[in-house]
């Protein structure tokens, strides 16, 4: 039990983190789907 313990909070800061990453990599002038709008929009839509 004290193993799941500590887990649950690792398991929640790991999830801060990567909610974190993804708002960040929004203001990174590269997108990962390409710079183009109609390549963005087609990346939001998948």
């Amino acid at each position: 039990m004290a193993r799941e313990a500590l887990a649950v909070p690792n398991w929640h800061t790991g999830a801060k983190l990567a909610v974190h990453r993804q708002k960040s990599e929004r203001f990174v002038p590269r997108d990962p789907c390409g710079s183009q709008i109609e390549a963005h929009e087609i990346c939001l839509d998948l």
